[in-house]
């Protein structure tokens, strides 16, 4: 990808490119798509990987063909005054039922955008969130 006066196209395309490729097990643009020194937080507590604990992690879904697919239904990008940090937010259609998911990007030398840091949350509906409650404290 290159820099582009508005980085949202780029940042669109960086977003899409990486849910698709966990869902066709691409694990070269999946991976390569996060910094080296990026963050993945799971929907469960303990998952807070590293780059390196998250493909630890997740290299045998991508060895069996199966990872998984998430397509964002809903994203909205945005980015610093300099175009070399950005940050989107997008609500996702996922086996779980919907999430969100957060991100944060920044430019590396070749201008390309890396995930620096990526949380995914499970959306839970506010008059449901007491059945969510009791279900985590059984």
């Amino acid at each position: 990808m290159s820099a582009s006066p508005d980085p949202k196209a780029d940042i669109e395309t960086l977003a899409t490119n990486w849910h698709r490729a966990a869902s066709t097990t691409d694990s070269t643009v999946f991976f390569g798509s996060i910094a080296d020194d990026g963050f993945y937080l799971g929907t469960d507590k303990g998952e807070h990987w590293t780059k390196a604990e998250f493909l630890s992690f997740a290299a045998p879904y991508f060895a069996r063909g199966k990872a998984w697919s998430f397509t964002a239904s809903e994203r909205h990008v945005f980015y610093d005054e300099d175009r070399q940090i950005a940050w989107w937010d997008e609500v996702l259609d996922t086996w779980m039922g919907p999430c969100r998911g957060t991100a944060v990007v920044e430019r590396d030398g070749n201008s390309d955008w890396k995930i620096k840091h990526y949380t995914l949350s499970m959306l839970v509906p506010n008059e449901r969130v007491k059945e969510v409650i009791e279900a985590i404290e059984k």
